[in-house]
């Protein structure tokens, strides 16, 4: 019997809207779809994962379908077109030559200005870039092969490292993460998933290439399509190459990937060679309404793996208005909840066991601030005693950013927010006041 919890839904329809997606699996339920991204990372232990990965690529290529036909939300480039070899040349042209001059544009107001917003961004690039190439993982099988499959397994190929691990692009995603501090769970695992780091539209695409690679000959068109898509449009990568390498962040994941993914020769080429070929093929077998059919899905597929979910949205939105320490706080709290409700035995605070406070962080929180912080002394605090290498039970229990937290919480204990003047009171008296 279905899990209703974690039940993705099959009836809902899309609606897509100019400035957000409209009703999706992901607003009405987003612990479904992470849900369905930790499932889908362990199949062989969840076979039923296959009947909600169906559900979900359902709905996010039939909003693909409707979006593309509507010029109310979508841009010129993103329309569908009638197909013909000269139409998607041309197509691809002119995006090419938008992604260029964006690139070429200074933007007076980026939204990432310091190291701290560029590893904000990082981290809620990390459940798609430790699965870059994923919609692929199954475009291989045994026995003889066709040119289109070559060159959809030639990217692939790259995609994984072409067998050295320095070369596989997740693996090179993963160092840049270190490299700011980040450690992530282990891909696979459920504190992954559940990871309350990661913003729920992080898991909309890798949830979407996991289960449209589990379905490989049944959606080989949309997986041409989204091949198109990622790979020819790498120039949109620039400016993120760019800011990095202004804040004295390692941009080479970007570079890499502006590089391998060229026009020329590499992965866009080979995406639209293959698109190209395929619908050759389908007309010498099937003629012009099986190209029209095929071609439809491919740009389905080209839709969708540019334009679902919600992620960059929610990225400014989280850039611009950071949540404050203290949600922080509940948030990182809430994170320690599964093995933290586990590991401390007898031990209480205030009367309370501290494995059942994890139950209620608000709660805890308040706790830890009378007991375990000394206001505007981190160094002095307990919390920091029991954490050190020599003197604590909790050594390595936080990260380097978590700890970064803690120390800027107890600091900002020290400075209770000022009142406000009266009402009322004169110019001189109200500057007093303040």
């Amino acid at each position: 019997f279905p899990n209703y919890a974690t039940e993705i839904p099959a009836s809902l329809e899309p609606q897509p809207r100019r400035d957000d997606p409209g009703p999706t699996p992901d607003c009405q339920n987003p612990g479904a779809v992470r849900e369905l991204f930790y499932q889908l990372l362990n199949v062989d232990e969840y076979p039923g994962a296959l009947r909600n990965a169906r559900n979900y690529l359902k709905f996010w290529l039939k909003w693909a379908e409707a979006f593309s036909l509507d010029p109310t939300v979508a841009s010129y480039d993103r329309l569908f077109f009638p197909y013909s070899p000269q139409a998607l040349e041309e197509r691809m042209d002119l995006i090419y030559q938008e992604l260029s001059d964006d690139a070429d544009t200074v933007d007076p107001s980026p939204l990432i200005t310091n190291v701290a917003q560029a590893i904000t961004r990082i981290k809620q690039f990390t459940p798609l870039n430790l699965l870059d190439g994923a919609w692929l993982r199954n475009i291989g099988k045994a026995g003889p092969t066709d040119e289109v499959r070559a060159l959809l397994f030639s990217i692939w190929m790259d995609e994984f490292g072409d067998g050295e691990v320095a070369k596989n692009h997740c693996n090179i995603y993963l160092d840049l993460c270190h490299s700011v501090g980040f450690y992530p769970h282990a891909l696979c695992s459920r504190e992954f998933a559940f990871d309350t780091e990661f913003l729920d539209s992080a898991f909309t695409v890798p949830t979407f290439e996991l289960a449209i690679s589990q379905f490989t000959e049944d959606h080989f068109p949309e997986i041409l399509g989204m091949t198109l898509q990622l790979e020819w449009e790498v120039l949109g990568l620039k400016p993120t190459r760019d800011r990095l390498a202004h804040l004295g962040l390692n941009p080479h994941f970007y570079v890499m990937h502006i590089g391998i993914d060229n026009a020329v020769n590499g992965h866009g080429r080979r995406a639209l060679d293959a698109v190209k070929l395929y619908l050759q093929t389908i007309q010498e077998s099937g003629g012009k309404d099986a190209v029209d059919k095929a071609w439809r899905r491919i740009w389905n597929g080209y839709v969708a793996f540019g334009q679902i979910g919600s992620l960059a949205h929610e990225l400014k939105e989280l850039i611009e208005n950071p949540p404050s320490l203290e949600k922080q706080m509940i948030a990182l709290i809430k994170s320690k909840a599964d093995f933290g409700s586990r590991n401390h035995q007898a031990y209480a605070l205030q009367g309370t066991p501290i494995n059942e406070l994890f139950a209620v962080p608000e709660k805890f929180l308040e706790i830890i601030k009378s007991d375990l912080l000394t206001p505007g002394d981190w160094e002095n605090s307990r919390l920091n005693q029991l954490i050190q290498f020599q003197t604590g039970a909790m050594f390595r229990v936080f990260t380097d950013d978590e700890i970064d937290l803690l120390r800027e919480y107890t600091l900002s204990l020290s400075c209770p927010p000022k009142s406000s003047p009266p009402k009322g009171l004169p110019p001189a008296a109200a500057m007093e006041a303040v």
